[in-house]
């Protein structure tokens, strides 16, 4: 499966499921980290990807574009804290 990580999400879930055999590309990795929502629809599409985020806010863009909700859209919050990317930065610089 093609997929895109966004930027909100860590290096370990992007070298599982690469190790899982799925085409993994991230929003860092293409310069999109600071991409608007829109953009960031735009790449997935030209590139055949799913998009897997943490924004719970993600579903507006993907309705003032399409003006419907996306058949591919899924949702899911978990009771985790929000890590800024500045801290995650930090985590991952030490190991």
């Amino acid at each position: 499966m093609k997929l895109k990580l966004d930027a909100n999400l860590g290096t370990r879930g992007c070298r599982r499921l690469v190790d899982g055999g799925h085409d993994v590309s991230t929003a860092d990795i293409q310069s999109l980290a600071h991409a608007s929502d829109e953009t960031l629809i735009a790449a997935c599409a030209a590139e055949g990807r799913a998009l897997i985020t943490l924004d719970t806010d993600f579903a507006n863009a993907i309705i003032r574009l399409s003006g419907t909700p996306a058949s591919s859209w899924s949702g899911q919050r978990r009771g985790r804290p929000r890590v800024t990317s500045k801290r995650r930065s930090e985590l991952y610089s030490k190991q």
